[in-house]
């Protein structure tokens, strides 16, 4: 008799600094909008969660306040809660906005990982794919391959919703296995 494959599910954290489209991807993954999305940064201020359930997993996906240099205590706080979801979380993906250059709080996320030494996967999602060209993408790529050397890389377009099925794919493969 074949045996049932094991139902897995699992929170994963999606962070990366203000403005890289984190709360857009929830909203895209989930198919409806449960994160506020705005060109003002740090309209997230204190973690969010969307759940999307499939026939085999479920996942909780957390969105993060954008981890940034904090100028005043509601930035400080705003980074404590996104370290908070990080440590919580069995997957992490860090985003990152691939139309523009790693910024010096992409390498603070970096930096931030390397220090909570979570030892959980982490995916490094290149979001706004949509904006470059194949060379350019290629290039980018490179450049944030820096910052994460051991992750996954995956290519996205969160507003375009190019490659969401993959990431999804990718994530609900190294989920545990958990009931819903």
């Amino acid at each position: 008799m074949e045996k049932k494959p094991e139902y897995k599910a699992g929170f994963v954290a999606v962070a990366g600094r203000p403005n890289v489209g984190k709360s857009t991807l929830i909203n895209a993954l989930l198919g409806q909008k449960v994160a506020a999305v705005s060109p003002r940064p740090q309209t997230t201020r204190k973690q969010q969660l969307g759940i999307l359930t499939l026939d085999d997993a479920q996942i909780i996906f957390t969105d993060t306040p954008g981890i940034h240099h904090a100028k005043h205590k509601l930035g400080a706080m705003m980074n404590k809660e996104a370290s908070h979801a990080l440590k919580d979380s069995d997957v992490v993906l860090f985003m990152v906005d691939s139309s523009v250059e790693p910024h010096d709080e992409d390498h603070l996320i970096s930096d931030t990982l390397k220090e909570l030494n979570l030892n959980i996967p982490v995916f490094l999602v290149l979001n706004k794919i949509d904006r470059l060209n194949n060379e350019e993408l290629e290039s980018r790529s490179n450049l944030y391959r820096e910052l994460a050397p051991q992750a996954e890389m995956i290519s996205v377009s969160a507003i375009q919703r190019k490659n969401l099925p993959t990431l999804v794919e990718a994530v609900v493969d190294i989920l545990p296995e958990n009931p819903p």
